[in-house]
């Protein structure tokens, strides 16, 4: 079996670690877009990835 075969949901945590420098790069589908505006907060293409919702972990 995958996935969460029980009958109630599971809390999740994802870390996603970027490159310090990385830019943000033009999005290919409507999924990167809305991800774009949620976790880049609408920052301009070519911009630093740095927004209040991608912290710098050291």
């Amino acid at each position: 079996m995958y996935g969460n075969n029980l009958d109630k949901m599971r809390g999740v945590m994802t870390i996603i670690y970027v490159a310090d420098g990385s830019r943000i790069a033009p999005y290919k589908n409507e999924w990167q877009k809305n991800d774009h505006q949620k976790w880049l907060m609408g920052k301009p293409v070519g911009g630093l990835i740095d927004s209040e919702l991608n912290r710098r972990l050291l």
